[in-house]
């Protein structure tokens, strides 16, 4: 039996950094029809018995002194274990991370993981050139996009409307927001504010507001938003669901405000669009990625009028957008099926 460890932030009640997981497990499974062993954890202990490292989808490398992921993939490497990098990007090395540096031995650490991978998909052009900003050769490095873009519904998602008694209509707009673990663009108490000042000016228009969390932390984020807004028309999400559940709901609504990462990722897989508020250089990142650069505000300041400048603008382009975006997902997608039937190939898993 074929062991594949897959390295993630899994296990958190994180719905992007699960789906991640998922959509590379259901790869590995179209491909072959032989039985193999897929376990997702943090870590592992160095076994030179498994048959594949994965490190996964989210910003997991970077550049840093210390950094314990990519101190992760460097123990597999040491113990004999092939690795692969898919749809993982690499860490902006001047943004302030809370305790992060970016030094010569982070620069040597990443540069090592990148030579010792058998296989590299990176989610972004960003994650390539940040590679490249530190003199490391990418020649072998590729764009995949991100993991959980591959996500795909096999028939065991819950009704998150149903479990939430909340049924759309069909214009609705979905808030994606929640706590920023680590460190953001400006100031986390402003931050919450200006969410809260966007939900409100968003109630006073005849759409109905859905505030959606993306992991455990955000729950509380959401539940005060909706608390201190307080509108009929506002809506909160009391629970955490798998990607598939959630991206089934996201292709419901008529667009997306995004902070988090993977409420980008999941709307974009299903064509819906959205507008980013980047607290990170992440969501510029995959903004880029799939086309959506120019619906992008940061939040080192006020932004909740620029959100909703950008919510015009996105819904004056209408149809034309979504095929952009339909387009840009596609491409990337089919990326990820080339890379999956070479990551099939390298572990010698017979193809089905």
């Amino acid at each position: 039996m074929i062991r594949v460890r897959y390295i993630g932030w899994v296990g958190r009640q994180s719905t992007g950094d699960d789906a991640c997981a998922e959509a590379v497990r259901h790869l590995i499974k179209q491909r072959t029809h032989q039985s193999f062993d897929f376990q997702a954890a943090e870590d592992f202990p160095a076994d030179p018995r498994a048959d594949l490292a994965i490190c996964g989808g989210g910003t997991l490398l970077a550049a840093w002194a210390d950094w314990n992921w990519t101190q992760r993939a460097l123990k597999q490497v040491e113990a004999g274990v092939p690795l692969v990098l898919w749809g993982t990007g690499i860490h902006d090395p001047a943004f302030g991370w809370e305790g992060a540096r970016h030094a010569p031995e982070g620069i040597e650490q990443l540069r090592q993981v990148i030579e010792a991978a058998q296989l590299i998909g990176l989610r972004s052009p960003i994650s390539i050139q940040y590679l490249q900003n530190d003199g490391i050769d990418t020649s072998r490095c590729r764009v995949i996009g991100d993991a959980a873009l591959a996500l795909e519904d096999l028939g065991n998602a819950v009704d998150v409307a149903q479990a939430e008694r909340f049924f759309p209509i069909g214009n609705e707009v979905g808030l994606c927001v929640g706590r920023a673990i680590g460190g953001l663009y400006g100031e986390e108490e402003s931050f919450v504010g200006e969410l809260v000042e966007l939900t409100r000016k968003l109630s006073k228009s005849e759409d109905r507001v859905v505030l959606i969390p993306l992991c455990r932390e955000d729950v509380e984020v959401v539940a005060h938003i909706h608390g201190t807004v307080a509108q009929p028309n506002v809506q909160a999400f009391r629970n955490i669901y798998d990607g598939v559940s959630l991206m089934n709901f996201l292709a419901k609504l008529r667009l997306v405000i995004a902070q988090k990462l993977h409420a980008q990722v999941l709307a974009a897989a299903v064509g819906t669009p959205f507008v980013t508020i980047a607290y990170r250089p992440e969501c510029i990142d995959f903004a880029q990625s799939v086309g959506q650069e120019r619906y992008v505000v940061k939040s080192d300041g006020p932004f909740s009028d620029g959100v909703l400048e950008l919510v015009g603008a996105l819904e004056t382009q209408g149809s034309v957008a979504c095929r952009a975006l339909v387009s840009q997902v596609s491409g990337l997608k089919s990326a990820a099926g080339v890379f999956a039937d070479e990551v099939v190939a390298l572990t010698g898993i017979a193809i089905g």
